[in-house]
């Protein structure tokens, strides 16, 4: 070949590479942001999907087409600008080589590839597609998942908790304030947690918390363990001499708490009665009740044992404490040391003070 029909030849290769290059088409910068390493999208259920797609060298005769390519057929969503459903489908041009899809209101049938290319052939394409799958934010199904609950000690019980949504999501058992589980443990991942022989330290409020990588949502529901009175002394033997004040303390725990008249003292089966004896009983927080009795001025008789009961509808329990002599005045439970004689006494003074006062508004 002679030099001249070369340099020929060399220009025409030269003209088709600059003139007639393929498109190139890319989908940029979309909303949500493709997973990285994927072609694959979340878009949240009922929300938009957005797809730029952007087209280099695009001929100028050629449209450049959205579609959804099925095993055996094309479906088209767009050409151009335009829209096969405007319901659904809408397109917009940011640049002037930039084709924008917007997938309005996206919804478990709108899963598919969303394919944009440009034809160069018969039957030749240049494309690029992304694969739009739909999520769901968790949402707790409340037919499948406990409420409050109620149940005697040693009784078993299944808590569940199930949830919605797209990818399904992890349920997991917390205990409020981060305690223990009865399975063991701080936390449980299973939509069912078994309480085998509940008893009342379970008692208190649990967490069930849903999760998927879009959101989560928790559910708390609060255990009763309902049990019959445990009964406690403060001290079990305390020591006064004769003459002087003395507090006798039992503490109890119960579900239900006992009422007020559910919780008695006695001695030899005999109910503590008479004005040397105060019986003041405290309500407390969880379920807790604090019982004391007063011996105002303790004498020789009031040394020996002394019954604290309480009872509510499950049952009964009680415990002894003892009273025993002291040659010396011990404190009582604020660290004083109280003459009983003073507290008679005052208790008399305050008494006549008041007869008075209601005397004095009569007249």
């Amino acid at each position: 070949m002679c030099p001249k029909m070369l340099s020929t030849v060399a220009f025409t290769l030269v003209l088709h590479t600059v003139w007639c290059a393929d498109p190139l088409v890319s989908i940029l910068e979309t909303n949500p942001p493709t997973i990285p390493g994927t072609d694959k999208i979340h878009v949240l259920k009922n929300n938009d999907a957005y797809l730029p797609c952007v087209v280099e060298n695009k001929p100028i005769a050629v449209d450049v087409q959205w579609v959804i390519p099925l095993p055996h057929m094309t479906i088209s969503v767009s050409t151009a600008t335009d829209s096969s459903d405007p319901f659904k489908y809408q397109i917009d041009q940011p640049s002037p080589n930039a084709w924008r899809l917007r997938v309005q209101n996206f919804q478990l049938s709108d899963e598919a590839n969303y394919e944009c290319r440009v034809q160069v052939g018969d039957k030749n394409f240049i494309q690029a597609r992304r694969h739009l799958i739909a999520t769901e934010q968790p949402q707790i199904i409340d037919l499948q998942t406990s409420s409050n609950t109620l149940l005697l000690e040693g009784q078993d019980v299944d808590l569940r908790c199930n949830a919605s949504g797209r990818p399904a999501p992890l349920v997991k058992w917390q205990r409020m304030a981060g305690g223990t589980l009865p399975t063991g443990g701080r936390e449980l991942r299973a939509n069912v947690m078994h309480i085998y022989s509940a008893r009342p330290e379970y008692r208190g409020e649990y967490k069930c918390v849903a999760e998927n990588e879009v959101g989560k949502t928790e559910r708390k529901i609060y255990l009763t363990v309902k049990f019959s009175p445990r009964i406690r002394p403060e001290v079990s033997r305390v020591l006064q001499a004769e003459g002087y004040l003395k507090e006798l303390v039992c503490n109890i725990e119960a579900v239900p708490t006992p009422d007020i008249d559910g919780v008695m003292w006695s001695r030899q089966g005999v109910a503590i009665t008479g004005p040397n004896y105060r019986v003041k009983n405290i309500q407390g927080a969880s379920n807790r009740m604090m019982s004391k009795l007063t011996i105002l001025n303790v004498g020789q008789d009031d040394y020996g044992e002394y019954t604290c009961q309480a009872v509510n509808d499950i049952g009964s329990a009680k415990t002894t404490l003892r009273l025993d002599y002291s040659a010396v005045p011990t404190p009582d439970r604020s660290g004083d040391v109280r003459s009983g004689s003073a507290v008679l006494a005052f208790s008399l003074t305050t008494i006549l003070m008041l007869i008075s006062i209601c005397l004095l508004h009569k007249v």
